[in-house]
């Protein structure tokens, strides 16, 4: 109303004077319009913004938390679709230091290089690791032997000596190691491991006192329910340098020596100790620490421990094969039943035992003797004959 009166009293003002002074122009009486015209928007404008500056502040409005792009129930959903395997049909996965192979073929990813893996050869699962990018990597699920694409369950990164791993579900862990198992992933973190399986809860796996995950597992941790462990290393004193010494010297003379190793099972917790302890060099001044001679796929390292103990799961339970110490002997032990037999002997030493399940679903055993090499076709029917009783 105020902005109305203004224009008026405006307008009689200048029609007064208008009628005092000597007539103008009509230019001039546009301009004179103009101007009033400009006065008025101006004091319009004025009332807008002074009704805005006293109107209620508005919250900022939140925005929606990221939605994970699949549930557990919908991954565990695709994997239930994938075919299974024949009844009585397995498959036969063979290691390298670059991948595997699937019944003597070798399996590349399309989208990255596969570093890590883990397989049941029972069911055909398969997880594995593939580096996509510099320190990127994907995690995927697959059933080997079936028409059927790969699965990502997960994305990690490598950083700062670090595994920052994100399932596809939204899930986050952390820790210093990634390990694969046949059906999801572990993470390791200084004495404790996270178990992730698509479709269920996170799981922590605790290592019990003086014992720690080992960093190579090669056997399947999903399927078996068993997960290797490793002594923490003594500590550094006269007494413990004496101690450990006269442990390895079973080792030296051939005994069994001692027990640096163990597995562990995740549901009873139950420990059972192996003796496949070695030292950082063998007695061919190879280092021990590394999975193969100069990196090369054809010489596997014989000596450290990853090459020494397999556990697989079949339809008779779990069974463990390991070389003690001595390299003299090579046992299996049946998890189920707690039966240990020795598999095979040699006094000069055994070079390696390979154990593996075939396509028929049993699992073989493979030693090399030095100057020839045995086997056990079928390490179930061996188990279940009685004893020999040696003279």
């Amino acid at each position: 109303m105020k902005t109305i009166l203004s224009g008026v009293i405006l307008t009689l003002l200048l029609s007064s004077l208008s009628a005092c002074m000597p007539r103008v122009s009509e230019e001039d009486r546009a301009l004179q319009r103009q101007a009033i015209k400009a006065y008025m928007e101006r004091q319009q404008q004025a009332k807008v913004n002074l009704m805005a500056q006293q109107a209620p502040i508005q919250p900022a409005t939140l925005a929606a938390p990221a939605v994970p792009a699949a549930s557990e129930s919908s991954i565990q959903a695709q994997i239930d679709q994938i075919p299974q395997l024949a009844q009585g049909v397995g498959v036969l996965f063979t290691k390298n230091d670059d991948g595997f192979t699937v019944n003597g073929e070798r399996y590349i990813d399309f989208e990255g290089e596969i570093t890590t893996y883990a397989f049941d050869g029972l069911t055909g699962n398969v997880t594995y690791l593939a580096k996509v990018q510099d320190n990127a990597y994907i995690i995927k699920f697959m059933r080997a032997s079936v028409d059927a694409e790969p699965i990502r369950i997960g994305t990690a990164n490598y950083s700062r000596n670090m595994w920052n791993v994100t399932t596809v579900t939204g899930k986050r862990l952390s820790g210093s190691t990634l390990m694969m198992t046949s059906k999801g992933f572990v993470v390791k973190r200084k004495g404790t491991g996270f178990l992730y399986q698509p479709g269920q809860s996170i799981k922590s796996i605790a290592s019990p006192k003086g014992y720690r995950i080992a960093k190579y597992q090669t056997g399947d941790i999903a399927s078996t329910g068993h997960i290797l462990l490793e002594k923490l290393p003594e500590k550094e004193s006269s007494f413990g340098s004496f101690f450990a010494a006269t442990k390895g010297l079973g080792s030296i003379f051939g005994g069994e020596g001692n027990q640096d190793y163990a597995l562990f099972n995740i549901q009873s917790k139950k420990l059972i100790p192996l003796f496949i302890g070695l030292e950082k060099a063998n007695k061919f001044g190879k280092d021990n620490r590394y999975l193969y001679y100069n990196g090369g796929l054809k010489n596997p390292n014989s000596g450290h421990y990853f090459w020494r103990v397999e556990w697989f799961k079949v339809e008779s339970g779990v069974y463990v094969t390991y070389v003690v110490n001595g390299i003299k002997e090579a046992k299996v032990i049946h998890l189920d039943t707690g039966l240990e037999k020795t598999i095979f002997e040699r006094m000069l030493g055994i070079s390696s035992v390979n154990a593996y399940i075939q396509k028929n679903g049993k699992i073989k055993v493979v030693a090399d003797m030095g100057f020839s090499m045995e086997s056990i076709d079928d390490l179930e029917a061996f188990m279940s004959k009685p004893l020999e009783i040696k003279d």
